[in-house]
This record gives structure tokens, sequence and C-alpha cells, in this order.
């Protein structure tokens, strides 16, 4: 006799009954009760899994013992009578081998970073410009004015201190307008969590299958289990429609307030695009800014800031269209060389923000080189190479114009006769360059006649509003075409799928092959090993293809970084459902496997055991992918917290032990040791991933009593909460200086938000179409076509919300302050983050630019006039402000703790107390 049974909702077997086969037949019946015991007369299992026939054998002629005979395809027999999976053998002799090289690596390492310690003063310079690369606050003041200075002028904070960890990220302007919008998106997510708690909690008793237990191994009649089947499928569809119901009206209602939020942060903060407007049609000879600003000036009847020109530093092109990178990395070595003679500078006045007295009483000839030029290089000997092809830089059509005041822009606007309606630069999902449309701004011809003459050398211009920050342009890539740019994004998208085929096609698949086959020929659940390694691979492919995708996307040519992050969030987001998607069929091709009704047994048995079992794998399978996204959805928090200090001792093991060289220049060092960018596009991937993978459970059949969905919201609730302050701790104490100025991200965002609610619109039609008897190759045409519908339908509506008719009127009406005073605290502007607007004021003095210090993360202190005055200024202020009862060093080992604590939490300059005494050295 052999046991047959269904499956209850967390996948495991209920005995319904046995059944009469022949002893050659059991292990076709259950292909985990393959021997059919003579005495019992009942078909049980072998000593191992993957036994095809097993028999009692005498050993030494004492006690027989149940050993297997032959084993099934896939195993082998060992000497114990054991059958053990061919690939299991290989995944354990992998893991020993690769388990001692790892061994061995980490006893190496931890050999060589306890007895070297080269590159010491390279190190301290680098740890110390890590510090600096975090985000720093410079609005704790308005810029204060020098008393001895003239009027209206400004000077810098050289000693910032760091946020602190409470500090409001919904208001203040820390990296831009992007960072408060995903932390408001953040908290949306949990609020949308919540409210699918809280309705399937509401209505956990529509969800229970009264006749589970009945249906669990076909007692019911057919009509009655159909009855009960039928009903559930509505109960079902009715509340995935209530969801959708509520979250819909929701999103929009959330998409309104974020596009609020964009407009008040920038009526509240002032922003270097403020004071600019963009100018486009310029001839390519046009290349000296100073020519420019007087056409400028005599055009608007009083002085201007400057003009920052964007020059083609494309540079040469390989077979692909891509640039070389020859220029770029002239253009990166001769800034390195701008920022060790600035940093030199700012050292002989005493001024460099450190914390550690023999690093600031260093003379600047003791100090470790930031950059040395190797013997033989022409271009750091001989300035006039640089000035020669500084000369023959072209211009790529466009120019950013700085006026003075806020009002000027407005001004020159109206004295421009420019109409209206004017152009944004990155509407929604705008990929537009800054460049006139011909149609849109094209001016009749009566229009011509009545204003005035427009034309710069011969070319006609046309002026634009600006609406991105200048560390949000990406300068290098100004001169990239429209045509370079399509056919660019179309290499790198055919790049990418590839890159994602040749790992599904290559590694995935044969390694879920072979698991599956494990589940199929055993009768069981896969063996640890073989899940395991499946999960290594998997999380090493996607690791690999997530690089791949970080480093290929800013090289593709986009203008704007908000550009860049939009591409990496959607490839992003691809990727991560692609592999959740696979993991879920996955899971359910083992459980179908496992759980596969028993040969011929249904028969005879009727409909009813038949709908039994595929109630239950659906089950199974709802219980098995809430324990896998349960399991995966702090990964990410655990990954984030874990990869920052790997990062950082890694940096600082090959610095310590030379394995680059035992004179690394003091510049090397700071750009290893340089935290990683915030990581926004990634991160709003998982928001996505997330609610997806929450709201999924709802399309499986589940027993009284059990909700995976329920459960998992709870879980998307806890997740926020705890990545709301984790965040916290990685952008503002483990992350460089990033910039998101712009709201095009979150508007990517929050159109990317229209998967999770068409998952719920898909989820109620589905359960219809199961309630109506539909076939699966009906159901499928009515799936697609309302997961489109309701894509649709919330796309028309966002855009609805997001569509706002205001003039540039509107954003000028807010208190107004000078250029100087804005850049006094900013500190980054059009012209330093200008690379070939840099190195021409440095090499090419007869155009007659301003000098001006390259601008960078960590390098902000450079920006100080005075740097002498500044650093005791700030010094003052930390000590005044940050550390009222530090002015004395702590002497216990508590207070020491305590202070530190507070200087982590709190973001105050380290050791501010001895700021007077010991940093700033006397005159």
């Amino acid at each position: 006799m052999s046991a047959y049974s269904s499956w209850d909702g967390f996948g495991n077997h209920i005995p319904c009954g046995t059944a009469c086969v022949p002893p050659q037949d059991c292990g076709a019946y259950r292909p985990d009760l393959p021997f059919p015991n003579p005495e019992t007369l009942k078909c049980e299992s072998c000593p191992s899994d993957g036994c095809e026939e097993c028999n009692y054998v005498e050993i030494d002629g004492q006690a027989t013992t149940l050993q297997c005979t032959r084993c099934k395809e896939g195993f082998a027999l060992e000497k114990d009578g054991l059958c053990t999976y061919l690939l299991d053998k290989l995944l354990l002799k992998t893991y020993l081998v690769l388990g001692a090289i790892l061994g061995i690596l980490l006893a190496i390492a931890a050999l060589l970073s306890i007895t070297c310690n080269k590159n010491s003063e390279s190190l301290t310079r680098g740890l110390e410009h890590r510090e600096r690369c975090l985000p720093h606050d410079v609005e704790t003041k308005a810029a204060i004015p020098d008393r001895h200075a003239a009027p209206g002028s400004e000077i810098y904070y050289a000693r910032a201190p760091l946020y602190p960890l409470n500090v409001n990220v919904h208001s203040r302007n820390i990296v831009g307008v992007g960072l408060a919008l995903y932390y408001n998106h953040l908290i949306f997510v949990g609020a949308v969590a919540l409210i699918g708690w809280s309705l399937l909690r509401f209505s956990e008793g529509l969800f229970g299958m009264q006749q589970w237990d009945t249906l669990q191994c076909g007692y019911g009649g057919n009509e009655e289990s159909e009855a009960a089947v039928i009903g559930y499928a509505r109960r079902r569809a009715l509340i995935a429609l209530f969801l959708w119901l509520a979250i819909l009206p929701a999103s929009i209602i959330f998409a309104r307030w974020q596009a609020s939020a964009a407009r008040t942060y920038d009526r509240v903060h002032t922003r270097m695009e403020d004071y600019c407007f963009g100018l486009s049609g310029l001839p390519p000879d046009a290349t000296n800014p100073v020519e420019l600003q007087r056409w400028i000036e005599e055009k608007f009847g009083r002085p201007i800031e400057g003009v920052s020109i964007c020059y083609d530093i494309r540079g040469k092109t390989n077979c692909l269209g891509f640039n070389n990178g020859e220029l770029r990395h002239l253009i990166v070595k001769k800034l390195d060389e701008h920022l060790q003679q600035q940093e030199e500078t700012f050292t002989a006045a005493l001024g460099v923000p450190g914390s550690r007295r023999r690093t600031v009483r260093h003379s600047p000839s003791k100090l470790p080189a930031l950059l040395e030029g190797e013997e033989g290089d022409e271009t750091s000997l001989d300035p006039s190479s640089t000035q020669t092809w500084l000369s023959e830089m072209r211009c790529s059509g466009e120019a950013f114009v700085v006026m003075k005041q806020e009002a000027d822009v407005e001004s020159f606007f109206s004295s421009w006769d420019q109409p209206r309606g004017l152009q944004r630069t990155g509407s929604f999902f705008s990929f537009h360059d800054g460049s006139p449309v011909p149609n849109a701004l094209s001016p009749s011809s009566s229009t011509k006649k009545t204003r005035r003459d427009r034309s710069f050398r011969g070319c006609e211009l046309e002026i634009r509003e600006v609406t991105s920050e200048p560390t949000s342009i990406i300068w290098e890539h100004m001169g990239t075409t429209h045509l370079q740019l399509a056919v660019r994004i179309g290499i790198g998208l055919i790049g990418f799928l590839l890159a994602i085929a040749v790992f599904y096609g290559g590694v995935y698949i044969p390694l879920t092959t072979s698991v599956v086959r494990y589940a199929q020929k055993a009768g069981k659940p896969p063996s640890p090993f073989q899940t395991s390694g499946l999960g290594i691979v998997v999380g090493v492919g996607n690791n690999l293809i997530a690089n791949l995708l970080w480093l290929g996307v800013p090289c593709i040519g986009f203008k704007r970084k908000d550009q860049a992050d939009i591409v990496t969030f959607a490839a992003r987001t691809l990727l991560v459902l692609l592999n959740t998607f696979s993991l879920v069929l996955l899971t359910a091709q083992k459980l179908a496997a496992v759980g596969q009704p028993e040969k011929n047994m249904f028969a005879t048995a009727g409909r009813t055991l038949e709908r039994s079992a595929e109630l239950s794998r659906e089950a199974s399978l709802a219980d098995a992918v809430l324990k896998m996204f349960l399991t995966g959805t702090f990964s990410s928090c655990i990954f984030s917290f874990c990869f920052v200090p790997l990062t950082l001792w890694q940096a600082v093991f090959v610095i310590r032990t030379g394995l680059m060289g035992s004179s690394m220049s003091g510049r090397d060092c700071e750009k290893m040791l340089q935290p990683d960018e915030i990581w926004l596009p990634w991160d709003y991937a998982s928001h996505i991933q997330l609610t997806c993978c929450a709201f999924f459970p709802l399309v499986l059949a589940e027993p009284p009593g059990s909700c995976a969905s329920r459960v998992l919201c709870a879980a998307l609730v806890l997740w926020c909460c705890v990545m709301y302050c984790a965040q916290r701790i990685i952008h503002f104490r483990a992350s460089k200086e990033t910039f998101f100025t712009t709201p095009r991200l979150d508007k990517a965002v929050l159109a990317g938000w229209a998967l999770p609610v068409s998952q719920l619109a898909v989820t109620s039609a589905a359960w219809v179409c199961r309630a109506l008897k539909f076939e699966l190759i009906a159901s499928i045409p009515i799936c697609v076509a309302t997961f489109l519908a309701s894509c649709a339908f919330y796309l028309f509506l966002l855009s609805k919300a997001l569509n706002h008719h205001h003039s540039i009127r509107f954003l000028y009406a807010t208190r107004s302050e000078s250029y100087k005073a804005a850049l006094a605290r900013l500190r980054y502007s059009y012209f330093n983050t200008n690379p070939i607007h840099v190195l021409m004021a440095q090499h090419s003095p007869e155009v007659g630019l301003q000098p001006t210090t390259w601008y960078e993360a960590g390098k902000s202190y450079l920006q100080a006039v005075d740097p002498k005055k500044d650093a005791r200024l700030e010094a003052s202020r930390a000590l005044a402000e940050q550390a009222e009862d530090t002015q004395k060093r702590p002497r216990s080992f508590v207070s020491r703790m305590v202070y530190k604590a507070r200087v982590w939490f709190t973001g105050a300059p380290k050791h501010a107390y001895q700021a007077l005494d010991e940093t700033i050295e006397t005159e």
C-alpha cells in the first residue's frame, strides 16, 4: 500500500489515505517512498534521497541494514550504501577549496596589516579627506560679513560641522531637493504598507476557505468544492479591488504633495540656478567667456557676474562611438595639480581644517605631495602645452550666464523679449539637454522684426530657464549630440540585456534545472548545498551586472546627473524585479516537483482531490514566498551597513601594505579612501520591488488564518522604519556628498509606481477569471489588458497631478540675497565646477578670467578667500555653539566616550574644544 496525501498551507504532507499498488511501482507513485517493505506491506522511504532501489544487506554476517542498491539518474552510489547527488559533491568540494583559499588570504591580510605601516602620512591625509567628503552643514548661519572688508562682501566657513543625525531631512537643503523627496517617498511606502495591512487585517475573515479542511483530501462533493472555490475567488478579487481603489488615489495625492514640496523647497532655499539662465545657439569658436560677457552686458545694460561656457571636451571616440578617455584623464590630472597648489597655499595660511595638531603644524615642504609627476611627463612640466590644448577647445553651443541678483534674471528675460512660455530643461521624463526646440521656441517672423538683434558672431541666440544646479551638470558630455546619445543608449541597452541573458542562460538556468531535477528524482526539497550555492551564484551575478550598470551609465553621455540617475533606477528596477520573478518561479518549480500528485491516483479520485492538490500547492508557494521575502527584506539594510566598513578596510589595507606602491601620493590616497556616493536610484528601486513583493501572495490561495501579504505588509512597515533611521547614518556618516538638485528622479519613481498599483488590478482580474472558470489561454490576455489599462489610467492621473503652470515670477517671490552671499554658503558655482573654465583661469591669463578654485567634495574649504581668518572664525563658532561644556579635555574614559558619541550624533567638529589652543597656531 502507498500513502497518498495533500499539502497544508505550510508545505507539510497531510496523509489522506492509502492505495494498493504493485511493489515495483512504489517509487512511481511516491518518489520519496520507493521501498516495498515485505513485512509491513507498505511503501517506505530508503536510507537516503535518490535511491531507486534499496534492500536489506548483511554486514559482516551480522545484522542486516537497509541500504541503497541502485540510485536514480544524477545520483552516485557510495560505499556506505547511500546515494549522493553529483551536484552536491561538486559544491562541497568547491566550498572547501574556496573556504581554504579565503582563510589563507585572511590570515595573510591580517599578518600584513599588523606588520606593515607604509604610506602613513598619506593614509592620514586620506582619512581626513574621507571625513571632509561627508555632507557638511553649510547653513548653520548665514554668511557673516567681514567688518573690515568692503560693504556687501561675505566670507566662507572653512570648518563646517557635519549634519546631526536628527536633522530635518524633509526641509533642510542638505544635498538638494532629491534627498528630501526620497525620504518623503520612504514614508509613503510605509504608509501604503500600513494601509495594506489594515485592509487585509480588517477583511481577514473573508480570506479563509471555509471548506479548506474538507477540500484538503477531496472528501467533499464535487459541487460543494467548486462552489467553495468560486466563492473564495470572488472574495479575493473584491479585496484586491479594494486595495487598488485605496492605493491609487493615495498615490496621486502623494504625487501632488511631492510636487508641492518641490515647489516649496525651491521657494525657501536659494540655489545657484536662481541666478542663472541658459544661452544656446553659440558658434563653435565662441570660446572666450569675457568676450561673451561683454556682449551680454551691452545687451542688458548693466554688469553681470560672468559667463560659463560649455566646452566640447569629448576628445577622440572609439569604434563604438564612446570617448576614449585620453582628454578626460589629462583634464583630471591637471585638476589634481591645480588642487595641489591650492592645498599648499591653504596650508601655508594655517587654515587646513584638520583635527590633528601635527597635521596643521606641517610646513608645506614637509607635507606629502598630493600629486607626484612622473619623470619625462611633458604635460606636468611645460605649462605652454596645457595652454595649447586649452586654446584648441571648441564651444558646444551652450553657456550659462550668471547674474548678480535673482531679480536680474527676470529683468533680462523681459529685456530680451522672450515669450512667456519659457522652456524648462527637464519636465516629466525629459532628456532634453537645453537646446532650443525649433517649433516651440522659434518666434514668428513678425516677432523677429519687433525685437532687438540677438545675433552673436552671425548666430541667432536663444535663452532658456535653467533648472539644474552646477553640481548636477556633467560638463564632459555637453558636446554630445542627440544622435550620439541615441546610439550609445542603444549599445548600452543591448549590452545590459546581453549580460542578463548570458548570466541567466549560462549559469542560472542550468543550476535551477539541476535543483529541480533533484526535487523530481528524490521527491523531497533540495539540499542546503544546492540552495546556498544557487543563492551565492545569483548574488554574485547580480552584483556583477549591477557594477556593470553603475560603471556603464555615466559613460553613455548624459548631460545632467538626473538623466543618468533615471536610467540607473529603471535598469536597477528591471534587474531586481527579474531576479525576484526568477526566484519565485524556481520556488514554484521545486514545490511542483516535490508536491506533484501521485501517479494516476487522481484518475479514479475525481476532480475534487485534484483541485485540493492545486490549492495546497498554491498555499505552500505562498508560505515559501513569505519566508523568502522576509529573509530578503532586511538583507539590503544589512548589506549596506557591511559594505561601508568593508570598502574602508580594503582601501586602508591596500595603502598600509603598499600593494600599490610604498610612496603613494596624498592625492591617490584621498581618491582611494573617499566614501561612495549616495545611491538614491538603487534605494528607490527597492521601494518598487518590496511593494510588489508584499502584494504578490494575494494571487495565491491560502488556508484560513493565513495571509502572507498581511505579514509582508507589516514587515514592510518595519523595514521603512529601520531604513528611515539607517539611511541617515549611511547618508550623513558614510557617503560622499552627492547632489540631487532636481525632482526629476522622484518623478520617474512616481511613474514606476504604476507597477505595484497595476499589480493589484491584475490580481483582482486574475481572481475574477478564476471565479468565472476561464481557461488560462483566455485569462492571460485579460490580465495583460487590465495591467496596461491600469498603468495608462495611473499615468494619466499622475500627469494631471504634476502638470503645474506657474510663471517665472512665482519663483522669485521670496526673500532675495546677492549672488556673493549664496556662493558663500553653497561654495559651488557654474564657474568652479566647469573644469575648462578653472584651467583657463589658471593657465591662460590672457583670457582675463578671475582666478577660480576647482570645487570637489572634500575640498570645499579651499574656496576660502582668507583661510587663516576663516579657520579662526569657524573654530570660535564651533567652540561656542557645539561644545559649550567641553572647553577642557575630558579626563575619564567614560567622559571621552560620551563626548565621542555626542560628536558622532550631532556632527560637531572633532576636538572642537582644542581648536583655539592647539589646532590653530597663534601669530
